[in-house]
């Protein structure tokens, strides 16, 4: 019997953690049916909204394309607007998450936006095999990508599964070096509905699957999630983060007020937390 490396997981499947057996094995694992509905669609619609009024922008201009500036204007407003935090709390992408990386999690800001429009010409944000522990994400890091719409094997992304159990791949001019010989098999990720969440190891050879063939619009938006109890690499440390949640141990540390845990701050009053980070430590009354 053939293996289904396009083996897609709903949340109750996951509760017997085949998920995380699938990622140990492959370095990555699709999730369905995580968001809530609600949040996701404003998601959607604000990222083609915009896409749509910056692809009329850029499409006028006499000058070749920069893809990259487009998808980064994109990402830029989609971060500041909120709609990405209150998307990424719904649901059920925290539980997900918290099994990879424990109670204390962060997104990382400079999301990516990965777009695929065979109707708009010189334009693509298309990436050949590659590993993203090549440019600094620390192996304490999970990408997790967003599906905004349907993808397949003509436009999704290819996958060398088993490639990050092999630790860091050498890397010569951004590319796997040719002296390398991986013998495995690049699987091209296929059937991806809108809404769907992939997330991969940071030492796994990937990249963007476009064919010929393609008649199809694909639009994702790729992030980085990590605890933030871990060490930050360089790269980390200049991109900044969100907190998303935390867990009941940080909960008292911020009780107690200080990293030093200097006693009685809160001694003949209330135990709390200031009301700004109320959506972080909800486990206070």
């Amino acid at each position: 019997m053939n293996f289904n490396y396009n083996k897609v997981f709903n949340f109750k499947e996951t509760l017997k953690n085949d998920d995380l057996k699938f990622f140990v094995k492959n370095g990555y694992v699709v999730y369905r049916d995580l968001y809530n509905k609600s949040e996701f669609d404003k998601a959607k619609q604000f990222l083609l909204n915009k896409y749509s009024i910056l692809k009329k922008k850029f499409n006028s201009k006499k000058n070749k394309i920069d893809s990259w500036k487009l998808a980064s204007e994109i990402s830029e407003n989609f971060e500041n607007s909120g709609i990405s935090i209150n998307m990424y709390k719904s649901g059920k992408l925290l539980n997900i998450l918290k099994k990879y990386l424990g109670p204390d999690i962060c997104v990382f800001n400079k999301k990516c936006s990965y777009i695929v429009d065979p109707s708009f010409k010189n334009y693509s944000t298309k990436l050949s095999p590659h590993v993203d522990g090549w440019v600094g994400n620390s192996v304490d890091m999970l990408q997790v990508n967003t599906f905004v719409t349907k993808a397949d094997k003509l436009n999704s992304m290819i996958f060398y599964p088993g490639s990050h159990l092999f630790g860091l791949l050498p890397v010569k001019n951004r590319e796997l070096d040719k002296k390398i010989k991986l013998n495995i098999k690049p699987i091209a990720l296929d059937k991806i509905k809108e809404g769907d969440v992939l997330i991969f190891h940071p030492l796994i050879l990937h990249g963007t699957k476009i064919s010929n063939k393609n008649k199809k619009f694909r639009f994702s938006i790729g992030d980085r999630f990590k605890s933030f109890e871990k060490k930050l690499t360089s790269q980390e440390s200049s991109l900044g983060y969100k907190v998303l949640c935390a867990g009941p141990i940080n909960h008292i540390k911020r009780i107690i007020g200080n990293d030093y845990l200097q006693p009685f701050r809160v001694l003949g009053g209330k135990a709390g937390i200031s009301a700004i980070n109320k959506d972080i430590y909800d486990y206070l009354d």
